[in-house]
């Protein structure tokens, strides 16, 4: 059939363009892919500027299919020299989703840097950037061990906060630009920081030895540090799934973020809707023992 279309392009000389663009769809959706990629790219050459986007953006969409990073590359280039916006910017936010789910955080932090200094591009674009940032300084947060030696203790659960805080602001970044599907996406990761977290410094222990009043005390100070943040977590998962209600997010958010809250809240049935304010900034404050102990590591 496409051979008989680019004879028809052949035959019909007035229809030829039109021909070889019935004959590169027939192409994508028939297993040749990379054929329609480069004969909608002929297609473009020499064309008035609406049909040279029209034709690439019909490349990139059967790029996209395909995987081909390195033609996408190539349009996002094109898109930029033709300045075309939003479609160069939403290119480039793509391949720094692409490059995160890939594992090559770097260079999907640095891709998504990109966008985040443009002016004038859709809401969707900025949160999107910033949330591949944000999901790579909480993999950053994740990786970050508290074990340590008693002397080290204090040091490494400050370094452990600190990388907590940078997640927490760009989570937050991403919410604030108010694209509901991203700002969802983020709430949740926001709440799993948090929850973890907790989970993390409940699961703190002393070395063996240490005197059983400084370990009263410790244990004391971690509840007064966990508590607060296992509320933060339920909060933030409340408020996603608030957002995904007023959104009307499909494809089952709803019922999955719902599932989560009940279970947060350790209810069986559906709960009801809850009023929830936005979550502020939020960082730990290390006191008693453990503010000794966080000095003690300093500088060590």
């Amino acid at each position: 059939a496409g051979r008989v279309l680019l004879n028809l392009a052949l035959v019909e000389t007035n229809k030829q363009d039109h021909w070889r663009e019935v004959a590169a769809d027939f192409f994508a959706l028939s297993g040749g892919k990379a054929r329609a990629i480069q004969m909608y790219m002929k297609l473009a050459e020499g064309k008035k500027k609406p049909e040279q986007i029209r034709f690439l953006e019909k490349s990139a969409v059967v790029a996209k299919e395909l995987g081909d990073s390195k033609i996408l590359a190539h349009l996002e280039g094109e898109f930029t020299k033709m300045g075309v916006e939003p479609h160069s910017s939403r290119m480039v936010v793509e391949q720094a989703e692409e490059a995160f789910a890939k594992g090559d955080h770097q260079k999907g932090f640095n891709t998504a840097k990109r966008i985040i200094g443009r002016d004038g591009l859709p809401k969707d674009l900025y949160a999107r950037a910033r949330f591949v940032q944000a999901q790579v300084l909480e993999d950053e947060y994740r990786k970050q061990s508290v074990k340590a030696r008693m002397e080290k203790i204090g040091m490494v659960l400050a370094i452990k906060t600190e990388k907590l805080e940078k997640a927490q602001k760009a989570m937050q970044a991403a919410i604030n630009y108010g694209d509901a599907p991203t700002s969802v996406k983020a709430l949740q990761h926001l709440a799993g920081i948090y929850l973890d977290y907790a989970s993390t410094v409940k699961g703190m222990s002393l070395p063996s030895g240490v005197p059983e009043a400084d370990a009263a005390a410790f244990k004391g100070e971690i509840e007064q540090l966990a508590i607060p943040m296992e509320e933060k977590g339920i909060e933030a998962m409340n408020l996603a799934l608030d957002t995904a209600k007023k959104a009307q997010l499909r494809d089952g958010q709803i019922a999955d973020l719902q599932r989560e809250v009940d279970r947060l809240n350790m209810k069986p049935d559906t709960a009801p809707a809850v009023q929830v304010s936005k979550p502020g900034h939020y960082v730990p404050k290390f006191s008693g023992i453990l503010g000794k102990l966080a000095k003690m590591g300093v500088g060590q």
